[in-house]
């Protein structure tokens, strides 16, 4: 698919209309063909299945959505404890406990109740607010480490680009 695509991109709509109609129609074809094996019941297989000649598999196949549905569900289930949830608990359980002590005179008094809010005692950073500060440079550093990804990414293609049209020259 995507040797057809670059052909595509390659071929001139106006100059070459034949053979860019049909590398355009056989591009279309394999793109439905994709789509059809996103949707199946079975999306990691290569090959699609072809349908039973038993009508009786077809209760089958809402048991597999079924049991599919179930074990989606308890996996988001389990993923949320492990994540969202330990994080409230913990949250909880050590909310009167300081993460750790801000030096005395450092921060005004208002900045001193806001990081130790809601319950640490006053001077101290609440494990409310570092769990929240760490969240936001996690967040940040995400966005910046995909920004980068994506530069390498660029850079790569536009190296790639020209060599391919230096080879096709060539031949």
């Amino acid at each position: 698919m995507l040797r057809l695509k670059t052909e595509l991109a390659e071929t001139s709509s106006q100059d070459e209309f034949a053979r860019w109609a049909k590398v355009r129609r056989t591009l279309d074809r394999k793109v439905v063909e994709l789509e059809s094996l996103s949707t199946s019941p079975f999306p990691l297989s290569p090959l699609p299945f072809p349908p039973s000649p038993f009508p009786a598999d077809a209760g089958i196949d809402a048991s597999i959505a079924t049991h599919r549905a179930t074990f989606d569900s308890r996996a988001s289930s389990v993923r949320w404890l492990l994540t969202t949830g330990l994080r409230i608990f913990l949250q909880f359980w050590f909310s009167k406990q300081p993460i750790f002590w801000l030096p005395e005179g450092w921060v005004p008094g208002v900045v001193e109740w806001g990081l130790a809010f809601p319950r640490a005692p006053r001077g101290s950073v609440s494990i409310q607010v570092w769990s929240f500060a760490v969240g936001q440079v996690v967040s940040v550093l995400m966005v910046v480490v995909a920004w980068a990804y994506a530069q390498v990414v660029l850079m790569r293609r536009k190296k790639a680009v020209p060599t391919a049209a230096a080879e096709k020259k060539k031949v």
